[in-house]
């Protein structure tokens, strides 16, 4: 009894595991393009032109110091330019904000536009942290 018992449990485990192994080796056309279509989903890829989308606007530096006591944020300018009356937004882990640009300064002296790779800083309405992306908006 025993052994008619082990023969009908084992075969069908047997075929199954045949089964999952041919389906991973010779994967139908129609699950490679599933896996694609989900590695670009995965990617923030648009299934059309392949592009990276971004909602929240061109990103032209980050966050490299914050002073809480003044509300001063460090701007380094590392991939855009920037000029006064212009709407920025901050994003990061915790950090979410869009705030209007009313003044910059260098070394302690006001100016109206920053240029890529400038380091400036910037009065900011709410708590920024080091490494959180400033974008143009």
């Amino acid at each position: 009894m025993k052994k008619k018992v082990k023969k009908t449990i084992k075969k069908p485990i047997k075929k199954a595991k045949k089964t999952v192994k041919k389906a991973v080796k010779k994967p139908t056309e129609k699950s490679k393009k599933t896996v694609k279509k989900a590695v670009k989903s995965a990617q923030g890829r648009s299934a059309s032109g392949g592009k990276v989308v971004k909602e929240d606007g061109q990103l032209i530096g980050k966050i490299i110091h914050y002073y809480d006591h003044i509300e001063v944020g460090i701007i380094e300018l590392n991939k855009g330019a920037l000029e006064v009356g212009s709407i920025i937004k901050i994003k990061g882990t915790t950090t979410d904000f869009e705030q209007n640009v009313k003044s910059m300064q260098i070394e302690h002296e006001q100016i109206n536009k920053a240029k890529k790779g400038d380091v400036i800083g910037l009065k900011v309405k709410d708590k920024t942290r080091e490494g959180d992306l400033v974008y143009k908006v």
